[in-house]
C-alpha cells in the first residue's frame, strides 16, 4: 500500500530479502553470461590476431630469404686451410669481391660481398627482431656503407712485394 504517494509499497521485511536474493541471483547470471561472451569474443578475435601475425610472418621470412640470396657474400672462410679461391670467377661477369665498411651502435661492421665494379657504396639494414613483423622494406633503420673492390688489392700486393724484396737485397 502506497501511504505517501511515493509508488513505494509496504512488504514484510523477508520478501524484501528474498527479492533482493532473488535479483542478486539474475544480475550474477546476467553478468557471467555477459563475460563468457565476451570471453568467446575475446579468444575468437585473439585467435584470429595469431592466425594473422603467423601469415604475416611467414611472408616476411620468404622476402627477406629472397633478398638475401640476391646477395652474394665472399667472406674468406674462418679456421685452418680454408681457401677462398678465385673471386675473379666466384662473383662472375662484371662483379668483384669487396668489402663494405661502416659502424653499427659504436662498432665497425665489415660485409664482403660480391657487388658490381663500378659500386661505391653498400646498403645495410639491421636485421628484423626476432617475432616482430617489420619488413626490411619498412625498417628505416638502413645505413649506407663505402665499399670497395678487393680485387685492387691483390694488383698492389705484387709489385709492393717485389719492391720489398728489391730493398731489402739492395740493403
Amino acid at each position: 500500500m502506497d501511504t505517501a504517494g511515493t509508488g513505494l509499497t509496504a512488504s514484510s521485511g523477508a520478501s524484501d530479502a528474498n527479492g533482493m536474493l532473488e535479483l542478486k541471483k539474475s544480475l550474477a547470471a546476467k553478468e557471467l553470461l555477459c563475460k563468457e561472451t565476451q570471453l568467446e569474443s575475446y579468444f575468437t578475435a585473439l585467435a584470429k590476431a595469431r592466425t594473422d601475425r603467423i601469415a604475416t610472418l611467414k611472408t616476411i621470412i620468404v622476402n627477406e630469404k629472397t633478398e638475401a640470396d640476391a646477395v652474394t657474400r665472399c667472406e674468406k672462410p674462418q679456421g685452418p686451410r680454408k681457401q677462398r679461391g678465385d673471386m675473379a670467377t666466384f662473383c662472375g661477369e662484371g662483379k668483384c669481391c669487396g668489402a663494405a665498411k661502416g659502424t653499427v651502435n659504436g662498432a665497425v661492421l665489415t660485409v664482403e660481398s660480391c657487388q658490381k665494379t663500378d659500386a661505391k657504396d653498400f646498403t645495410y639494414t639491421k636485421p628484423r627482431v626476432p617475432m616482430t613483423t617489420t619488413s626490411a622494406a619498412d625498417r628505416a633503420e638502413s645505413t649506407k656503407f663505402v665499399f670497395r673492390c678487393i680485387d685492387n688489392a691483390k694488383q698492389l700486393a705484387g709489385p709492393m712485394a717485389a719492391l720489398l724484396a728489391a730493398a731489402y737485397l739492395s740493403a
